[in-house]
């Protein structure tokens, strides 16, 4: 980069990509965790279900 403005603007580019690049695999993470919990509750409730 020969711009030391764009330079600059790049690397707050790159950082904020990085940035959100986490973000979003927290909130996949999360994501996972809430379908895994749902699919243990069901079992819990089914398995509840059962032994009534």
């Amino acid at each position: 980069m020969c711009n030391p403005e764009l330079a600059s603007d790049f690397e707050k580019l790159m950082e904020l990509q990085t940035r959100l690049d986490e973000e979003t695999h927290n909130q996949e993470t999360i994501l996972e965790r809430m379908l895994e919990t749902e699919l243990e509750l069901q079992d819990m409730l089914e398995q509840e279900g059962k032994t009534e």
